[in-house]
């Protein structure tokens, strides 16, 4: 090495001066061969060369983007200039908003409740397999429908849940849906607006969770006329005494 900036001391794995060393003996490239190839094309070429490496640290591991440029026939540089761009804080950010992602897609898509991502005009972008199954539909179908399109419900009801949602970011509403086929049937609905970013620019969507409670509705018919009978048989011998 004829030359370094003082923060390859970070990768360095001698300590004093390193001025005039090989640069193998300086760093600690877990790859030496793949870096040794780097330069050896480098030699060869006047393109700009990058590569992701790894490298062993005294406090750990690294992750660097390294460039390199052939500038062996400038005068007064003679050589590869080489740059470290230490990008492990990077990686371990994409590392864990991949796992996130992927966590958040394994819910989407496994979920047993209907999961429904829509622009805030109400066009939906995407359904995941639970609602395409409750509704009788594609996913190809529901993309580009408007939300109103499923919804049987008076628009006064929907309006106050839009509103609701509108001021806290989020809201609950028992709606009334329509299936392809036309079956009507009661759902719990539960919509919230999700903010993230895309290539620097904020962007909203929302995201509505909905659940068919048919079954459920009809367990609670079924208890009430229980109560409503029992009831009445506790009635009927106070009946017999007035007669």
């Amino acid at each position: 090495m004829t030359y370094y900036s003082p923060s390859i001391k970070n990768l360095s794995k001698k300590d004093g001066e390193i001025l005039s060393e090989n640069i193998f003996d300086v760093i600690d490239c877990e790859n030496p061969q793949q870096f040794y190839e780097l330069l050896r094309e480098c030699e060869n070429s006047s393109d700009r060369l990058e590569e992701i490496l790894d490298f062993r640290r005294s406090e750990g591991h690294s992750i660097c983007k390294i460039i390199l440029k052939n500038h062996l026939d400038d005068e007064g540089i003679d050589g590869i200039i080489v740059k470290f761009r230490d990008i492990t804080k990077d990686r371990s950010k994409d590392k864990y908003l991949q796992e996130k992602d992927e966590k958040l897609r394994a819910f989407y898509e496994n979920s047993i409740d209907g999961i429904i991502l829509a622009k805030t005009n109400g066009i939906i972008t995407s359904a995941n397999p639970a609602m395409c199954l409750m509704l009788g539909m594609q996913e190809s179908e529901l993309i580009g429908m408007h939300r109103s399109e499923l919804i049987h419900t008076d628009e006064a009801r929907v309006a106050e849940l839009l509103e609701e949602r509108r001021i806290s970011g989020k809201a609950k509403s028992e709606l009334d849906l329509v299936k392809k086929d036309g079956t009507i049937f009661p759902a719990e609905v539960a919509s919230s607006i999700i903010s993230f970013k895309r290539e620097g620019r904020k962007i909203k969507k929302t995201a509505t969770i909905i659940r068919n409670i048919t079954v459920h509705k009809e367990h609670v018919r079924q208890i009430n006329d229980t109560v409503q009978k029992l009831n009445m048989q506790k009635r009927l011998p106070e009946l017999a005494i007035w007669n």
